[in-house]
């Protein structure tokens, strides 16, 4: 299925609670509920997200851990995102992680990899890090993970400029 310039589908994706709908307001101009707790986002929304003349659909998946080993005792979350992503694959990927989890968050960002869309990394929670005084080589992971590796604080709508221009 071809798409137009002016109609791409973008996708965030990421671990439950690291700042998807947050940031997908802060995008999209929305409201999305949102919460630090399991099971705030549990259906997939949709805004628009203009990127100067054009106009794209941005989703906000629940989210998940993994994209392998979907069992009947997954999540009603779980199944909805891969039912959405075997779907119709989105044009990017916006693979939000937790800076504070970036270990444990990374598994997901290697199997996004497989799937062979176009994705930027968006490293959000940058603040959490400076204020324990830790300091992530982006550059170095952006090289690891073959994207661009955008440093956000989806909450302050800190980087959001940065992480446009990456998605352009």
């Amino acid at each position: 299925m071809s798409r137009s310039s002016s109609n791409k589908r973008m996708v965030l994706v990421g671990y439950p609670n690291c700042g998807k709908s947050t940031l997908f307001n802060a995008l999209t101009g929305g409201r999305a509920k949102t919460g630090n707790w399991s099971g705030v986002t549990v259906e997939i929304k949709h805004g628009e997200l203009s990127l100067g003349k054009d106009k794209d659909r941005l989703f906000d998946l629940p989210g998940i851990t993994s994209l392998t080993h979907l069992s009947d005792e997954e999540s009603l979350d779980s199944h909805l995102v891969h039912a959405f992503l075997r779907k119709d694959t989105p044009n990017v990927l916006i693979n939000v992680i937790d800076a504070s989890q970036l270990q444990t968050q990374l598994y997901l960002t290697m199997q996004l990899r497989e799937m062979q869309v176009p994705m930027v990394l968006v490293v959000n929670m940058m603040d959490q890090i400076e204020k324990e005084g830790s300091v992530l080589d982006l550059e170095a992971l952006a090289e690891k993970c073959a994207c661009p590796v955008i440093p956000v604080v989806s909450t302050k709508q800190q980087g959001i400029d940065a992480l446009r221009q990456a998605i352009i």
